[in-house]
């Protein structure tokens, strides 16, 4: 799994105005701290209407922009400069972006401030100047906080993305290793299943009674189908091409057990040998037709497998209810479904008509 990229959100006209609100009264508090003893101060309650609104709207105006430039510098930086990549250097270039750019906006909102409201042109005495320099200092000091805030607030945001994904993998990992046990513990018990095993045994009995060379491929085919399921049975997924060697041994066995109530017609000549599914799939499937289907000599069950795409395996059989209903174990499509969806593959599709069942079965990488 490559590593996560996290993309900053575009930021809501309301946060921005909260965040200007706030940095706002930093700037005022910072001003105070700077110099508290500044006859400013003295007067602050009591200034007139005007003034208070027209110091306040110069203020704000500032703030504001020094917010909104704040975060396009954080948008455009992630951009090219991630956190993840380089750290220390996105600091480095932040921090002095926004100092220049605090500074440069006190000196365009002092310009502004000059041509709007006083009557006359400044003299830039020594006095002015300090204050100009403290009102500086203080800009640069809130265009650092405003920084602080938003990287804090990026971080904390995506500690929480990667909590909640590490909290989704992990239930996704308990998922899997249950959906794989449920198919091991299938394995176990069609290894272990009597009927199975006694079917089986009694069917090679015979074959060794009338033929003893058939007796000997039988043997064999089912020695196969144990090995496969001692071997591939804990696998995620296996290729079409090892899972279509079992599935052969397993069909010699139900031909020979069901006889000619039964037919198959296989057709996977179009897909890649690279090619993956589940293990187990094929046969599930096989085995779940001739659960919830007849198999008679005068009207066999054709059950086919084919690739109509190249990129997927459409299992098809005949409906031929049987007419006393059979409860299932619930492993067989319930596990294949789940399987596809922890493997984060595409669903398998599953199809219903009057006469046929279909199941569709993606091919995996």
């Amino acid at each position: 799994m490559g590593k996560t990229k996290y993309i900053r959100e575009k930021m809501p006209a309301r946060h921005v105005i909260m965040v200007s609100l706030v940095a706002l009264v930093i700037l005022n508090l910072l001003l105070y701290l700077v110099d508290p003893y500044d006859p400013y101060w003295k007067d602050y309650f009591f200034r007139s209407g005007w003034i208070a609104f027209r110091d306040t709207l110069h203020s704000y105006l500032f703030v504001l922009l020094l917010t909104v430039i704040s975060f396009w510098v954080d948008r455009k930086l992630d951009g090219w400069l991630s956190w993840e990549k380089k750290s220390g250097i996105r600091l480095f270039v932040q921090t002095l972006l926004q100092t220049v750019i605090a500074m440069v906006s006190v000196l365009l909102m002092h310009l502004v401030y000059v041509a709007i409201f006083l009557e006359k042109e400044p003299s830039y005495s020594r006095e002015e100047v300090r204050l100009f320099s403290q009102f500086l200092t203080s800009a640069v000091i809130l265009s650092l906080l405003i920084m602080a805030g938003n990287i804090g607030y990026y971080f904390l945001t995506n500690w929480k993305k990667t909590a909640t994904l590490a909290l989704e993998l992990e239930v996704n990992a308990a998922q899997h290793k249950q959906a794989a046990s449920e198919a091991e513990l299938y394995a176990l018990r069609l290894q272990i299943d009597p009927h199975f095993v006694f079917n089986n045994l009694s069917v090679l009995a015979e074959q060794i009674l009338q033929d003893q060379q058939k007796g000997f491929e039988y043997a064999e085919n089912f020695a196969k189908v144990y090995r496969y399921l001692l071997v591939n049975s804990r696998k995620d997924k296996i290729s079409v091409a090892e899972e279509l060697r079992f599935l052969e041994s397993y069909l010699f066995l139900t031909r020979v057990r069901i006889g000619s109530g039964i037919s198959f017609n296989i057709d996977l000549t179009q897909i890649s040998k690279d090619a993956m599914i589940p293990p187990m799939s094929l046969q599930l499937l096989v085995e779940n037709a001739i659960k919830h289907n007849r198999t008679v000599k005068s009207d066999p069950l054709l059950i086919e497998i084919k690739s109509p795409k190249g990129n997927e395996i459409l299992v098809s059989n005949q409906l031929k209810p049987l007419l006393t209903h059979l409860d299932g174990t619930g492993i067989g499509l319930g596990n294949i479904k789940d399987r596809y969806r922890l493997l984060n593959a595409p669903e398998i599709v599953i199809t219903k008509t009057d006469k046929h069942f279909n199941v569709i079965l993606p091919l995996l990488k």
